[in-house]
């Protein structure tokens, strides 16, 4: 079955909804931190909003939601490896448990979070990386598993 909902854009035009549907069901919820800029991006990335991405987090921190999948936009596709620093200003923000996307280009980067030693990473998306073969899901297994 479905196990979570990643909710992107109504946790900024429908907030109360969005603590409602989280409260009904504890633990099932991810807010989509889609971010340019440090503002959060809507529409399919189209879209600016005057929402800072630290604020999405901050509004969220004390909710039922499970957490947070946090995409740095400009890094997306690019395979410019993870911007560490982007993902520790967004760790320092939460306190709930975050994935991250937006420039994973290979096993580096994934030493890289796991170096964080930041309990809050749940996990990393591999998209380009890994269409292109850049990484293989077997082995980023054992890095991982490695380091735990």
């Amino acid at each position: 079955g479905i196990n979570y909902l990643i909710i992107g854009s109504l946790s900024i035009s429908n907030t109360n909804l969005v603590l409602n549907i989280s409260k009904k069901h504890p633990n099932k919820i991810y807010i989509a931190v889609d971010s340019l800029n440090k503002k959060i991006m809507i529409e399919g990335w189209k879209k600016e909003t005057d929402v800072a991405s630290d604020q999405i987090i901050k509004d969220f921190n004390n909710s039922d939601v499970r957490g947070f999948v946090y995409t740095d936009i400009e890094r997306d596709g690019m395979l410019s490896g993870i911007n560490i620093e982007k993902t520790k200003e967004v760790l320092k923000h939460s306190k709930k448990n975050i994935i991250i996307a937006g420039g994973l280009s290979d096993y580096k980067d994934i030493k890289n979070l796991l170096n964080l030693q930041n309990n809050k990473i749940e996990g990393v998306i591999a998209g380009k990386a890994y269409y292109l073969g850049k990484i293989d899901i077997s082995e980023a297994k054992k890095i991982i598993n490695n380091n735990a």
